[in-house]
């Protein structure tokens, strides 16, 4: 099977999205096979942490960011994420984003 997501190609995405989610408080942080193994046939693991340890940032303007540039977010329900589900304040699968499935959670 070919890789769906090669490490440079996931780099190019977060360097291209950084600043964007910069401004809505939050660090795209790279998870997963891609980062482990510099490939996944399944899926890129993107993690969102926020950029202040003051509190649980407010998340609506990320997730209407991510709606309005990947499209539609599901809720994940995904036994694979990369940590405990539960220190996450949500997690979305995103489809045919680039090359494949995006799996996004956030801090």
């Amino acid at each position: 099977m070919h890789p769906q997501w090669e490490l440079l190609m996931a780099l190019d995405l977060i360097r291209r999205y950084q600043a964007q989610v910069k401004k809505l408080g939050f660090h795209i942080c790279l998870a997963g096979g891609v980062l482990n193994k510099g490939w996944s046939e399944k899926d890129l693991d993107l993690v969102f942490l926020p950029l202040t340890n003051y509190g649980k940032p407010d998340i609506a303007p990320l997730q209407a960011w991510l709606q309005q540039t990947w499209g539609d977010t599901q809720p994940n329900m995904t036994d694979s994420c990369p940590c405990d589900s539960l220190r996450f304040q949500a997690s979305y699968r995103l489809e045919g984003v680039g090359t494949g499935r995006i799996d996004v959670f956030v801090v």
